[in-house]
């Protein structure tokens, strides 16, 4: 009989150990069921913002910390494809030197645009010597921006003159593409206005001062004989000088402004901030800047769509690719703003499939004015 009784006690704590691993086991389980999730709630919260990033509508927080991480990422040598390809992701800009000799048609590379040093760009991204990419351009890290300073001083004062009417009501269209094209004008240009004419399409050019030229003359004539829209993009296309202060961005902008009152006979009442209306150059200015501006009369126009076509290393897929995102907005109110450069030959050599991507779809295309609501970062 006491055998029999330290048989059951044996059983019972055998049970028992049983019973205390099962509620371990369990409770493992759970601890660590609710951790993948909420791994998995993190992931898909960063993905949603890559996403709402690359098609342009990722609200001012989010720009922003993709921005600084694509900096620090590019500073360090790297390079993210998704990054920057589809969104409007800041990089240090390339510096537009005034063009003295007649334009030409372009080849195989972008001619219209130029690196710090005043050097042609080839499709690449890369600085071109005659017909040979040099090492030192490819390998050399783009700087790491200064931060900005405070606003000094009051640009009330400043070209009082320079001022605007806007209409009352601005209104947002459906399915309407609004394309519009930066950097410009230069030979690559007169591609695009081909295209644009083949299939009796207006756009939008926002040109930058230091191209208007007597040798680029031609091209802006044309702009403004074919029916398309003119706006100011910048002067220097420097975006630390430009927005160091309100004083400075007015005078930036007053010098553009003025050289298409010349060449055009007409004040320009639209314009788009060079990297957008916030980017990491402007984080301590741009309020001031775009308060200024408004009061002004002037409108300004970011994008909820971009071809990628200034970052690094573009294809002619990815550009078709990315220009082409805007079929989404397909029945919505919701203008829909294409961004572009007219300084790219591949986006000139995709930009009649663009255009036909989006008839195909049941758009129509117009050039953007004062009275269409502006898409604004």
């Amino acid at each position: 009989m006491d055998r029999f009784d330290d048989f059951y006690e044996e059983t019972e704590k055998d049970e028992e150990k049983e019973n205390i691993g099962t509620r371990l086991t369990k409770k493992a389980k759970t601890v660590l069921l609710a951790v993948g999730l909420t791994v998995l709630l993190i992931l898909v919260i960063i993905a949603a913002c890559f996403i709402a990033y690359g098609a342009g509508v990722a609200p001012e927080p989010v720009n922003y910390v993709i921005v600084q991480m694509e900096e620090s990422l590019s500073s360090a040598g790297i390079h993210v494809p998704f990054i920057g390809t589809t969104g409007g992701a800041v990089t240090e800009p390339a510096v537009h030197e005034p063009i003295t000799t007649p334009y030409v048609r372009p080849g195989t590379t972008s001619e219209g645009a130029l690196d710090a040093d005043g050097n042609p760009i080839g499709i690449s991204g890369a600085a071109v010597t005659g017909s040979a990419v040099t090492e030192e351009a490819i390998n050399e890290p783009e700087p790491e921006p200064e931060p900005e300073p405070q606003i000094v001083g009051d640009a009330s004062g400043l070209y009082p003159e320079m001022k605007v009417s806007r209409p009352a009501k601005q209104v947002s269209t459906t399915n309407v593409v609004y394309l519009t094209f930066d950097d410009g004008p230069c030979s690559v240009t007169e591609d695009v206005l081909d295209t644009l004419k083949e299939h009796d399409v207006k756009a939008t050019f926002f040109l930058v001062g230091n191209r208007l030229t007597e040798a680029t003359r031609p091209i802006v004539d044309r702009i403004v004989n074919e029916g398309h829209a003119i706006g100011v993009h910048t002067t220097s296309h420097k975006y630390k000088p430009i927005y160091a202060s309100v004083d400075a961005y007015l005078e930036d902008f007053h010098t553009t402004y003025e050289l298409i009152h010349d060449m055009t006979g007409q004040y320009p009442k639209i314009f788009r901030f060079p990297g957008g209306s916030i980017n990491s150059y402007n984080a301590n200015t741009h309020t001031a800047i775009i308060n200024e501006m408004t009061k002004r009369g002037f409108t300004y126009y970011d994008w909820n769509v971009s071809a990628g076509d200034a970052a690094s290393n573009p294809t002619e897929e990815g550009i078709l690719i990315n220009a082409t995102r805007g079929v989404k907005y397909f029945g919505v109110q919701k203008n829909v703003i294409v961004l572009m450069h007219d300084t790219s030959s591949l986006t000139a050599s995709q930009l009649g499939g663009i255009i036909e991507t989006y008839e195909t779809a049941g758009f129509t295309f117009d050039a953007l004015s004062p009275g269409i609501k502006p898409i604004i970062f």
